[in-house]
């Protein structure tokens, strides 16, 4: 063993077959114990009165036999039969772990595709609330448009009435001026006179009344006017 010589012999051990063993490699000399010694776990042992064995007992016992009966009766597996059952369990731990990251893949991949989905929705969503924006911009702005047309339609027909009006009043003037001419004249000019005077008065009344029920409401629908054409700057505006 490693080209040396060694001298082998054996030293009696004050338990019962456990000899020691001493080799001498050239100049110094090692220690063994012989048989060799191991851990030995979960051996079944036997319950009487409450108690269970001892490990002393259990220590002097395998001192005494060894282990082959335990190996023969399946309390101690070979080195081949536990280099198998570990490497099982190994495999049983691959295949857990295999199984844990993919599904933990799997569950990342449904999450990663599920937020791409709300993001998607959110643009949707954003995009179609602009898009409303802008239609119920729109209708307001055309409903704004038509108002003015309306308006302008009014105000259109309401100037030449004006233009009417102020025709009517320089009728008027004439008219009171012929009043004043015939009261000159005095009462000899007889029933006619009076009575052309009396028609006179009476047109000139109706067309003072109808020459003021043009003004204010020129005013209401010029003001009107203006306030909608400033609604509608600010619609185009934004």
């Amino acid at each position: 063993m490693f080209g040396g010589i060694f001298m082998w012999r054996i030293a009696r051990s004050p338990l019962p077959r456990l000899n020691l063993l001493l080799y001498v490699d050239s100049d110094k000399e090692r220690l063994f114990v012989w048989p060799w010694t191991g851990v030995v776990a979960n051996i079944r042992t036997q319950v009487k009165d409450g108690r269970r064995e001892s490990g002393s007992k259990l220590r002097d016992e395998l001192a005494t036999k060894g282990f082959d009966h335990l190996r023969k009766n399946g309390g101690l597996k070979t080195r081949n039969g536990t280099t198998q059952s570990l490497i099982k369990v190994m495999d049983q731990k691959d295949s857990m772990v295999k199984s844990y990251n993919e599904g933990h893949e799997k569950a990342t991949q449904q999450l990663l595709a599920k937020r791409e989905e709300l993001v998607k929705c959110e643009k949707q969503l954003q995009q179609r609330e602009v898009q409303n924006e802008c239609e119920r911009s729109k209708l307001l702005l055309e409903k704004k448009m038509r108002e003015k047309e309306k308006l302008h339609k009014k105000i259109t027909e309401l100037e030449k009435k004006l233009d009417a009006k102020q025709a009517l009043e320089l009728r008027i003037e004439c008219m009171k001026n012929a009043l004043q001419v015939m009261k000159h004249m005095g009462e000899d000019e007889g029933l006619d006179i009076k009575a052309r005077m009396e028609t006179i008065r009476q047109e000139l009344k109706e067309k003072e009344e109808e020459s003021n029920g043009l003004e204010e409401p020129h005013q209401a629908l010029t003001v009107q006017e203006l306030k909608i054409n400033d609604e509608l700057q600010k619609l185009v505006r934004s």
